[in-house]
């Protein structure tokens, strides 16, 4: 690239780069052969795309070489976001541990106190931990903006009310196939019952405070925003897909496959209200309706 712009236009781009003039929603790659395209006085170009407007001499190579590279980058920040909610998971489930210590240490002898105070400690730094990275996911989205806190107008209103309805149908339909015996109860849920016995607020807690939220910000808030173009229809479609299957696979695996798709199903119902709404919130509260009406 430095033989066909000059070695100075590489400089001078890269001294850009380094003292912030360049824009930081566009890979270093866009920015230093954009800038050195626009450095020939025979060509014009847009965007810092390499799309010459007129004279296309002798840029076939550089337009090339930015497709190139904008599709190694995206691949990149998929594999490195993957890999950032996958650690932020392994942090979600040593947290559930870490909250049942008090009781199940003292068997059952621990104050409310001491258990209500070790919970807020340890979901406390993970829920920090977990919305500072979801906010690091979002600046650098190319309309980050558009995604956060949002005012509750009629028309989200009406959505959330629908999906919430959605939800009790699923639940619903999953209670039917437990009592018809087509299916058994889920394992999630047997395992959630039995510690409910042994350490009954600290499970109160994680199933309806500090899970619905560090469930949503692993599984919607960093899982989709994996996918690049969340401001398209088809890859938000793609992401609220993706997330629900794994949302399915970390309550329920394959081996029981109506459950799984009992919990794929909700965790669709969450995708598509966060993916609506753009406001995680909306669809925090869902996930806490429903854990409260599965201890209920």
């Amino acid at each position: 690239v430095a033989g066909h712009a000059g070695v100075g236009g590489l400089s001078a781009t890269i001294k850009a780069a380094e003292i912030g003039e360049l824009s930081s929603t566009n890979s270093l790659a866009q920015n230093i052969v954009g800038a050195l395209c626009r450095r020939g006085s025979e060509r014009s170009y847009s965007l810092g795309r390499c799309r010459p407007e007129r004279n296309y001499a002798g840029c076939t190579y550089p337009k090339a070489q930015l497709e190139t590279a904008e599709k190694r980058f995206l691949m990149l920040k998929l594999l490195g976001r993957a890999l950032l909610t996958m650690l932020a998971f392994v942090a979600y489930s040593f947290a559930q541990s870490l909250a049942l210590v008090p009781t199940l240490m003292t068997k059952g002898q621990a104050s409310a106190f001491e258990v209500a105070g070790v919970f807020v400690v340890v979901f406390g730094a993970l829920l920090w931990g977990l919305w500072r990275l979801y906010q690091r996911f979002l600046a650098k989205e190319p309309q980050g903006k558009q995604w956060g806190l949002k005012r509750l107008d009629r028309q989200t209103l009406g959505f959330t009310v629908l999906m919430a309805a959605l939800l009790m149908l699923i639940q619903i339909g999953g209670g039917y196939l437990q009592l018809r015996h087509i299916t058994a109860e889920p394992a999630n849920q047997s395992a959630l019952l039995q510690l409910m016995q042994q350490a009954p607020l600290a499970m109160v807690l994680i199933a309806c405070v500090g899970g619905p939220a560090a469930e949503e910000l692993i599984f919607r808030g960093l899982l989709m925003h994996c996918f690049p173009h969340q401001d398209q229809m088809r890859w938000r479609a793609l992401s609220g897909l993706v997330s629900a299957v794994i949302f399915g696979l970390a309550h329920s695996g394959f081996s029981d496959p109506l459950n799984w798709l009992i919990y794929a199903g909700l965790g669709a119902v969450f995708a598509a209200t966060y993916a609506h709404t753009k406001d995680i919130r909306y669809s925090l509260v869902l996930h806490f309706l429903n854990n409260l009406a599965a201890l209920l």
